[in-house]
């Protein structure tokens, strides 16, 4: 059963902009590492032109966004800088070099599982005992292992054929775990 949208998306973005910023030159306080100059904007899609747009695709559309990343040595960093390569290899349509971008940056977080806890220990415990991080650290091993594949020759890897769609599903789950914490911002 398909389900057209019928009423209005709006979808606003927020821009801050720092042209310049140098940490060592900053003041002591919080309030000058502020953005100079900061932008809201709104785009409104009306259900006309959702209908127009959703009929000229086949199955399914999708829409990556980067989240902002420190641009130091940082495992945050080093994880942005992975997801970043991981769209621009598939927006080339090389979709198993992405999925495998995507490992790196799983690779790259600094795992902040709970200490001494493997997957194994924590997939012992009751789910509904599972603490938030120990639920991050087997999200975080189950999107391992789903893009660990894409690395690897071997005989059951041989057989998946990665698209844009599944490297993007992959790439979502990355950016998704990274967005809640699982990576410190120095690491």
């Amino acid at each position: 059963m398909t389900r057209l949208i019928t009423q209005p998306l709006r979808i606003q973005f927020d821009g801050n902009i720092v042209l310049g910023f140098d940490p060592a030159a900053a003041g002591g306080s919080e309030n000058d590492r502020w953005p100079e100059r900061s932008f809201q904007e709104t785009v409104h899609l009306y259900r006309e032109t959702w209908v127009r747009l959703l009929s000229q695709v086949s199955t399914a559309m999708s829409l990556a966004v980067v989240l902002p990343v420190p641009l130091d040595s940082s495992a945050a960093a080093r994880v942005g800088s992975h997801l970043r390569e991981a769209i621009r290899k598939v927006n080339n349509g090389e979709c198993g070099d992405a999925v495998i971008e995507a490992r790196k940056a799983i690779d790259a977080m600094d795992g902040k599982r709970p200490a001494g806890e493997s997957e194994r220990y924590i997939a012992g415990i009751k789910k509904d005992e599972r603490t938030f991080d120990q639920r991050l650290a087997m999200l975080r091993h189950a999107l391992h292992g789903l893009a660990s594949p894409a690395a690897h020759g071997d005989d059951a890897a041989v057989d998946i054929k990665w698209d844009r769609e599944k490297a993007l599903a992959v790439i979502a789950g990355v950016s998704a775990l990274a967005a809640c914490g699982v990576v410190s911002a120095s690491a």
